[in-house]
């Protein structure tokens, strides 16, 4: 009679759990996530845990999110799948905000009014993380995320391609987006590729930006405030860097205006070639041991060229070698002091 009871217990587990939705199971301690005919969006991760894709996800209503995270300590794992919209309204492929310690990693968003969007964490208890996410084709931003990480992203063909507040971004891509590539304000950008966007590559306000490169961007390559150091911005249709702090050990080419313009900056060790306006204008800044050579087409145009702001000191240039630029107009230095150069 015992044994009868169990077998009756077994088969009425097994039935309930038949009953159960397949959308979301848990298997390994993860809890699995697959779209299936009952499936309806947003789908809401309102517990801490592990969660993986193990299907695509496909919206086709406008204006809705796909998922929705409540929680604090998630990670979403999507598992090399694809979560896709309906390219119109203003839903969001992943949706998080006052959540505190989200992992996105490893998928594919594409078709949203924004891909990613974790916003409302803080310095102590954000600790959120992206890792290998791809985001295209969404109609506002690709990425956008505070007190996060991002490493190993890839931005294509979004409005704006990343957006991060007090936010670390190292080692993604941001191209062929319709705005700017990667736009951050106070954190870092770290081994990063902006190219071949509708506006500005990197856009920073008081950033650390380190060992990027921007080409080809229809406005400048690298603009903003902070520092910037081992960077390469070539064939823009704006400036090459165009920054106010500290620019160092960076190389211009071939740029549509200035190599570099600089405000109350210091400019060091250098490199600006071949661009078509002024190898290296400043304004109240000091630049020395920079090497500017084949720039300018125009009579106003020189290898460096201090600029006067009436409300800043004169710059200072020493140390600098400018060779070889337009009309041999290698200094212009009434609003400087030049000392010390070749």
């Amino acid at each position: 009679m015992k044994n009868l009871h169990k077998i009756k217990y077994v088969g009425f587990v097994i039935l309930l759990l038949l009953s159960m939705p397949l959308a979301v199971y848990a298997v390994d301690g993860q809890i699995k996530i697959a779209q299936t005919s009952d499936t309806t969006f947003p789908i809401i991760i309102s517990k801490p845990g592990s969660y993986v894709l193990t299907s695509n996800i496909t919206v086709n209503t406008p204006n809705v999110h796909a998922i929705k995270i409540q929680a604090d300590r998630v990670t979403l794992d999507l598992n090399g799948h694809v979560i896709d919209g309906p390219n119109q309204g203003t839903g969001y492929g992943i949706y998080a905000t006052n959540c505190y310690n989200v992992t996105i990693k490893n998928g594919t968003i594409i078709e949203f009014n924004y891909g990613v969007f974790i916003h409302n964490g803080n310095a102590d208890g954000g600790g959120h993380l992206i890792q290998g996410i791809k985001a295209q084709r969404n109609s506002a931003y690709g990425i956008s995320v505070e007190w996060a990480t991002l490493t190993d992203c890839i931005a294509e063909n979004n409005g704006f391609g990343i957006e991060a507040y007090s936010s670390n971004v190292r080692y993604c891509s941001a191209s062929f987006n319709n705005v700017i590539g990667i736009r951050a304000t106070n954190g870092t950008v770290i081994g990063c590729r902006a190219n071949t966007n509708g506006g500005t590559g990197i856009f920073v306000t008081q950033c650390v930006i380190t060992d990027c490169t921007a080409h080809n961007n229809s406005s400048d390559g690298i603009n903003g405030s902070g520092s910037i150091s081992n960077c390469t911005s070539v064939s823009n249709s704006g400036d090459g860097i165009d920054f106010e702090g500290t620019v160092t050990n960076c190389v211009v080419l071939n740029n549509s205006y200035c190599g570099i313009r600089a405000y109350k900056s210091i400019v060091v060790d250098c490199l600006a070639s071949g661009n078509k306006d002024d190898g290296i204008a400043v304004s109240g800044s000091i630049v020395r041991s920079c090497n500017a050579q084949n720039n300018g087409n125009s009579s106003s145009d020189y290898g460096i060229k201090t600029r006067y702001d009436y409300q800043l000191r004169n710059s200072y240039i020493y140390g600098n070698t400018s060779r070889y630029n337009y009309n041999n107009q290698d200094y212009f230095c009434n609003f400087g002091t030049c000392e010390d150069n070749i």
